[in-house]
Parts: C-alpha cells; sequence; structure tokens
C-alpha cells in the first residue's frame, strides 16, 4: 500500500505501474504490427516502404509550382526513396496529388507511369514540356510516349534563363553542361491527377527521374522497380 500526495491510501504498486506500462508498450507494439501488416499508412510521416498505400483524403490541394511549402503536404502520406528523395501522395475532393520532392538534385525530366488498369500504361512527361500517351503495357520493352491523349493532369514544368542559355550557347558550351547552368532551380515535382476518369480504384505507379548528377542513369521510385517488373511498382488504394 501506498500513500497519495494527498495523504489517502492506494493499493498500487511499483510492480502494476510496471504491469500498466507493459500494457501500453504491447498495445503500441500491436499497433505497429497491424498497421506494417495491413499496409496502412500514417499521413505527416516518412514510411518503409509498403506494397501498398491507401491515399489519405487531405483538407487542402497542393499549388503545382515545384516548391513545397511548410504545411502544403503535411496531410500527405510520405515516402523515402534513395538519393534524398521523397514521395508525397494524397487527394482533395476529385483529384490526387503527388508530389516528388528532390532538393538535393537538379533533375530536369521525370516521368510517371500509372497503371489503373491490366490491359494499359498511361505515361505522364515533364520536362520543359508537358506530354501524355497511353502505352500498350504488354506489348512494350521500354517506355515510350504512345499516343497522345487529353488527360486531366497538370504538373510543374521546368524552366530555364534563356539569356543566360544564349550566352553559354556564344562561348561553344552547349549539352548537360549548358543545361545544368541555365535551368531554374526546383524542390521537386508536382503532380494533381483527376481521379474520376480512371474507372479503378487501385493504381500502380513508377516514378523515374533523370538527374544532371551522377553516370546519367535514371533514379527510379520504388527502389529496384523497373519498367519490366510492374509487380514491384507502388500500389495506391484511391478511395
Amino acid at each position: 500500500m501506498q500513500l497519495r500526495n494527498d495523504g489517502t491510501a492506494t493499493n498500487e504498486t511499483a510492480s502494476g505501474r510496471g504491469s500498466s506500462r507493459r500494457r501500453a508498450l504491447s498495445g503500441k507494439r500491436l499497433g505497429l504490427m497491424l498497421a506494417l501488416t495491413l499496409g496502412w499508412t500514417v499521413p505527416g510521416r516518412a514510411q518503409l516502404m509498403p506494397n501498398k498505400v491507401t491515399v489519405p483524403e487531405g483538407d487542402r490541394p497542393a499549388l503545382i509550382d515545384g516548391f513545397f511549402s511548410e504545411g502544403e503536404w503535411g496531410d500527405a502520406v510520405v515516402l523515402d526513396g534513395t538519393e534524398s528523395i521523397q514521395v508525397l501522395i494524397k487527394s482533395y475532393e476529385s483529384d490526387v496529388y503527388l508530389g516528388v520532392k528532390c532538393p538535393d538534385l537538379q533533375v530536369p525530366v521525370i516521368d510517371l507511369f500509372l497503371r489503373p488498369k491490366e490491359a494499359e500504361t498511361y505515361h505522364l512527361h515533364v520536362s520543359s514540356y508537358r506530354a501524355d500517351g497511353v502505352v500498350p503495357f504488354a506489348d512494350s520493352d521500354q517506355p515510350y510516349l504512345g499516343t497522345t491523349t487529353q488527360f486531366d493532369w497538370e504538373a510543374n514544368q521546368v524552366t530555364w534563363n534563356r539569356s543566360k542559355r544564349d550566352s553559354l550557347l556564344a562561348m561553344g558550351i552547349c549539352g548537360q553542361e549548358m543545361l545544368r547552368r541555365v535551368v531554374r532551380p526546383l524542390q521537386g515535382f508536382e503532380f494533381r491527377i483527376g481521379r474520376d476518369q480512371f474507372e479503378s480504384g487501385l493504381w500502380s505507379v513508377l516514378v523515374e527521374l533523370q538527374a544532371f548528377a551522377g553516370d546519367g542513369s535514371k533514379i527510379v521510385f520504388p527502389p529496384e522497380a523497373g519498367w519490366e517488373s510492374s509487380g514491384q511498382w507502388l500500389l495506391l488504394g484511391i478511395r
């Protein structure tokens, strides 16, 4: 028996308090195990790479400008990739928002592959221009921009300093070195995709980025995924 601060008696013992703490910790561990097993995700927190993400309903749209303002993506699921890349996902009203945050990289090209149906893949390309198309998945060894369609989507584009570009070209500096110097900095890419245009509520997603730095190879998300292995793509559950 112990005394409370007010002098009244209590039967709580150190052993009892320890048991309560252990039960609380066990409950937290069980919740974590369920979350990992069922593929649940928590908005606003970086996650280990799950097989499936249920896209949370956000309370605001994202501004499609390539800059991840404070609070803009606080209601999104955040997934960590390689090369300090983060992918942020949420929905708002009739749109799905997907952000690819890569502030430590200078990325002039991004390709987003979206597969809501078994028979076809939608290719959304962003660089200094936007383009889209449908790729017949089963017949394609490599991604390409197929038949252009009119999807309901938008994303911020890469821009560059034209006067600086002209000066560098006059100096004989061209190619990737010229582009690296004239591309205006971004924190990444932000996509808005109208979800009502697809019947399926499950989307498989692959992201490919081309950075100036490194050996020229593409950076992919999810890590280790590839065009030829759609089973490793990130599966989004759209509510």
